[in-house]
């Protein structure tokens, strides 16, 4: 759950409940720490709350002392956890690329086709966002504002990151010249499905299953490495 990596300390600075926070905070049963941690670590568990609370209001109304308020503990141990809102949406987006990561290891996925996998893959990564788009879009807003460059820069890294796993979990070898060629088609139909998906209503994002599937069609025309 994303839970887990949100509440990974981001930084060293000094550690507000001690220095056994991270088992206590995955380990609750093993928890040595005061009732507070306990408790902390049992809202853990649970779907990640300040995305829940963020789906209450917007994104850009949320305020960390929300979350602080929820889990009744004070905003230092917060800054312990989140550098910014902004480490709370990687972290949000980190768990859609463990989602689609998982499904190499499955039996039934071996026997896919490239394009078949590519498929899966994608559709299992955005997936992890299903019912919220509206916040997606706030957060990629975020990012997008005038005077972020800072945020756009890693944007960009982001969508090569995944990309990369995308590719490596559909067991794709080409080498170069042909593989740059492949992570650029790849690179965009990603994009162009991920915008298509923000729109996207229809039932179990039906829709965007089958603009994936022409835009994978398309691009299996032109990229050999797809092909077979």
């Amino acid at each position: 759950m994303i839970a887990f990596y949100i509440l990974t300390p981001h930084c060293e600075c000094p550690n507000p409940l001690g220095e056994n926070i991270e088992k206590e905070v995955r380990h609750p049963e093993q928890s040595e720490g005061s009732p507070d941690v306990r408790e902390m670590s049992r809202k853990a568990r649970h779907d990640v709350l300040l995305i829940e609370l963020a789906l209450k209001s917007s994104w850009e109304k949320l305020r960390l002392m929300d979350l602080a308020l929820a889990l009744n503990i004070d905003l230092n141990t917060i800054r312990y956890f989140f550098s910014d809102k902004d480490h709370i949406i990687d972290g949000y987006f980190d768990q859609a690329d463990e989602e689609m990561l998982r499904l190499p290891s499955k039996p039934e996925f071996t026997a896919l086709s490239p394009k078949e996998k590519l498929h899966t893959l994608l559709m299992t990564w955005l997936k992890t966002f299903e019912g919220k788009q509206k916040l997606v879009r706030q957060m990629l807003a975020h990012k997008l504002e005038p005077g972020h460059l800072h945020l756009q820069f890693a944007a960009l890294k982001r969508i090569s990151q995944t990309v990369q796993w995308w590719r490596e979990a559909a067991g794709l070898t080409a080498t170069f010249p042909s593989r740059a060629f492949e992570e650029s088609a790849l690179t965009m139909v990603y994009l162009l499905t991920f915008s298509y998906w923000l729109f996207d209503n229809s039932r179990e994002n039906s829709a965007t299953a089958r603009f994936l599937e022409k835009k994978l069609n398309k691009c299996c025309r032109f990229v050999c490495s797809l092909q077979t």
